[in-house]
């Protein structure tokens, strides 16, 4: 159940705006992406903790 719900907090974004405009009040054009260099540090951060979530539930 746990893993369903991280699943959905993770993949709602993506199926919100994959197929349908953005809702009334937002820019038509979306923001242009972030290089990748620019989230590494966030990147590394989320899977320390996620990495220490999970083996913390392990025990």
């Amino acid at each position: 159940m746990k893993k369903f719900l991280i699943l959905l907090f993770v993949l709602v974004p993506f199926w919100c705006f994959s197929d349908n405009p953005p809702p009334p009040g937002l820019p038509d054009e979306p923001p242009p992406p972030l290089p990748v260099d620019s989230m590494i540090s966030v990147l590394f951060i989320g899977g320390i903790i996620l990495g220490t979530y999970i083996i913390s539930k392990k025990r």
